[in-house]
């Protein structure tokens, strides 16, 4: 079985340096909800992520097209679509996109003194959403959003 954790064709990802995520949890209107990582795989065949002990931060993956599988507490999940996946922090998990209909998701880490909060609405032992169209585009524009934005900030930061 082929495994990829990113390389994809067309993919867009930023990883905030820990220098900006130090200053950024001091800061009085930024503390509390701050992303750490984003991305956007297109197409992403043979994507494999396994994550024995979690990650240190909360995970949002938001399903654009195509389907794949998530594990969580050794429950399989089939997940496609206008679906939501978030995964708290600490929690282990394995996920793979369909080798016939690879996924194209956007995906992003967040932390900060509220993001607990943000991440525990779900009931207990649930971590998918379905998202109606509506709400699916505006989801998708909020990410395309956020990459035009910290594309011109890295730009700004750079140049």
């Amino acid at each position: 079985m082929l495994k990829r954790k990113e390389g994809f064709i067309g993919q867009r990802q930023h990883v905030i340096p820990a220098a900006i995520l130090e200053r950024l949890a001091l800061h009085p209107m930024l503390y509390l909800l701050i992303a750490t990582d984003m991305g956007w795989y297109p197409d992403a065949q043979y994507h494999y992520r396994e994550r024995e002990s979690g990650t240190a931060e909360h995970i949002l993956i938001f399903y654009v097209r195509g389907t794949g599988w998530v594990e969580i507490g050794g429950v399989r999940h089939e997940v496609g679509a206008s679906e939501v996946l978030l995964i708290p922090r600490g929690t282990a998990h394995t996920y793979g996109a369909s080798d016939a209909t690879p996924w194209s998701i956007h995906w992003v880490h967040f932390r900060g003194t509220g993001a607990d909060y943000f991440a525990y609405q779900l009931p207990e032992h649930e971590y998918i959403l379905s998202v109606d169209a509506q709400s699916a585009a505006a989801l998708e524009g909020l990410f395309n959003q956020d990459f035009r934005l910290k594309t011109q900030e890295i730009a700004g930061i750079c140049g």
